[in-house]
Formats: structure tokens, C-alpha cells, sequence
């Protein structure tokens, strides 16, 4: 079964996956939602993003660690706007990899060759290794609200005796979204230093007055803070176009005896290594009374969407 998109334009791109020569929607490959569980969990693959290497991709194709899934988009690059005009060469060169599409997949898998949303055939998989935070995407859309939550690996500070983590996957964040967008990301905290944060958002905390929020070097420390805010600027506009709302997987000591006892026990808590792929019940337990903690202690109830 197939399922027709209609390609929504998006501020400041000339290009879109889902757009063809024509307005008509794209009848796209549909998947059931285990399908898309599975590969939002395909940590292991041939690709690793920018660290893609040929050797690593050979190896790991060898082994069948391939968890990425080549998604079928039904639009070819031929039929995209103003794409390059085939000729005889161009053509005959394609020939093979449509008759024998199985195994051209596969040889990309095994080379790390993935042509990106250009092709017809993308190799999807949960972006980690690009972006372990999410948020990329939604900034490059330009979205004016982010709730994040992040529980990505987090090590403390190298020499520091305080808790203060080092936020890898944050900076790397900042980073991207300066190089690809030239948007600017900027932490604040009260009492905000003349950069306030518009009411409407406020209305989304526990605590209005923004008490609830601190800077980066206050989350996870003792008697500290569970999230920060942060403004995204983008180039030619005056005003923050977009807000993110982190909240970070962190322990301050406000937290309930069997999360205090089961972080005593076991130090990486929460900010478990990515190869920690199997939990029991404490463990499991611990993360989600975490979440709902620190979710009530931010978050208002009567914020609405």
C-alpha cells in the first residue's frame, strides 16, 4: 500500500524531498509502525554519518550489522525540478542498478555510498550518528517551539569535581546549525539578562517566573537545575524565530529515594554508554521515574498546545 504526500514548502529551500516536476502528491512506500520502530533503533549500520569510512562499511557489512532500511520515495532523481539532463552514458551507466536493485542496495550498503533524499531510494535509519539530540532537523524547518529531552551519553567534565557534563551531542548541535543554516544558538536563564523569553512560552514551565530553568553548568549539579532554554536566531532576522526547551536526563538531589539508591549503585546513571542496549526492571524503572520527575518539576499542566 502506498500513501500520497503532497510536498509543503519550507522557508529559504529551493529543494524538497517530496516535490516532483509536477504539484502532484508522491505516492511514497508505507510502512507499519513496527517497521519504523525497528529502524529508529538501527544504532549499528555501514554509515555512521560524517565518520563513514570504506574499511569500517566493509567490515560491518560483512558482519550483517545493517540495520538501516533503504526506503522506497517512488520519486526518481530524474523527475525532480531542474535536475541534471540525462544523456546516453548517463543512462546506460544506470541500467544495471535498476534491473539488479536488491543487489546494487546492497553494494551501497557495503561501500557506505548513500546518495542522500536526492535518489529514490533512501537508507534511513535514526540519525545518531549525524545527530543524537533530534533537534537539527526541526531547526532547519525553522519550527518556533522545541521540547527536547535529552538522555544521550554524557560524561562529567574531564578534571572537574563538580557534576557538570560536557552536553557532546549538544555542542555538535550548535555547531551544525551554524555551518548549515548560519543560525546562532544561545543559552539563557534567568533572570535573562534583557533576552526574555515571549509569555506564550513561559506559560509552558511549572513556574512562570522561569525558576524551573537554569544555565548549562546548573544541570545535573547538587541542588541545581533540570533544564535550560535556549533562542535560535537565523541571518536577516531581528527576532528569535525559534525557542528549545531542553530538558536534560540529570540528577540534582530532589529525586526519589529508588532513583538516588539506584544512581549510588551505578555512576554512569543516566547517561548510560549507547552499547547499554538491554535493561531489567530497576533499570528500566529508574529512567522512566526520572522522566516523569523531571517532566512534572518543569513542565506546566495547564500549558496548552
Amino acid at each position: 500500500m502506498n500513501i500520497a504526500l503532497r510536498a509543503i514548502p519550507v522557508r529559504g529551500e529551493l529543494f524538497h524531498v517530496l516535490q516532483g516536476r509536477s504539484n502532484w502528491p508522491v505516492c511514497v512506500e508505507s510502512l507499519p509502525l513496527s517497521r519504523w520502530i525497528a529502524t529508529s533503533g538501527a544504532a549499528i549500520g555501514t554509515g555512521t554519518g560524517r565518520t563513514t569510512s570504506l574499511p569500517v562499511s566493509l567490515l560491518m557489512g560483512l558482519a550483517n550489522m545493517r540495520l538501516g532500511y533503504w526506503w522506497d520515495s517512488r520519486l526518481n532523481a530524474s523527475d525532480r525540478p531542474g535536475s541534471f539532463p540525462g544523456n546516453f552514458w548517463r543512462t546506460l551507466k544506470s541500467r544495471p542498478g535498476s534491473l539488479v536493485r536488491m543487489q546494487s542496495l546492497l553494494l551501497c550498503d557495503f561501500l557506505g555510498r548513500f546518495k542522500g533524499p536526492g535518489q529514490r531510494f533512501w537508507n534511513i535509519s535514526d540519525g545518531g550518528h549525524f545527530d543524537g539530540t533530534g533537534i537539527y532537523e526541526l531547526i532547519r524547518r525553522r519550527v518556533p517551539f522545541i521540547i527536547a529531552l535529552d538522555g544521550t551519553e554524557d560524561a562529567p567534565v574531564a578534571g572537574s569535581n563538580s557534576a557538570s557534563l560536557d552536553f557532546g551531542d549538544l555542542a555538535e548541535l550548535v555547531r551544525q546549525a551554524r555551518i548549515d543554516f548560519g543560525a546562532e544558538v544561545k543559552f539563557v536563564a534567568p533572570p535573562w539578562d534583557g533576552v526574555r523569553p515571549p509569555e506564550w512560552i513561559l506559560a509552558w514551565l511549572s513556574d512562570p517566573a522561569g525558576d524551573a530553568l537554569g544555565s548549562l553548568d546548573k544541570i545535573g549539579a547538587p541542588d541545581g537545575k533540570h533544564a535550560t532554554l535556549a533562542q535560535v536566531t537565523y541571518p536577516g532576522q531581528q527576532e528569535p524565530a525559534t525557542w528549545i526547551l531542553l530538558l536534560k536526563a540529570s540528577l540534582t538531589g530532589d529525586e526519589s529515594l529508588d532513583i538516588t539508591s539506584y544512581k549510588r549503585n551505578h555512576s554512569a546513571f543516566p547517561s548510560e554508554p549507547t552499547t547499554e542496549q538491554f535493561f531489567n526492571e530497576a533499570q528500566w524503572e529508574s529512567y522512566r521515574a526520572l522522566g516523569k520527575h523531571i517532566g512534572e518539576m518543569v513542565l506546566s499542566q495547564r500549558a496548552q498546545p
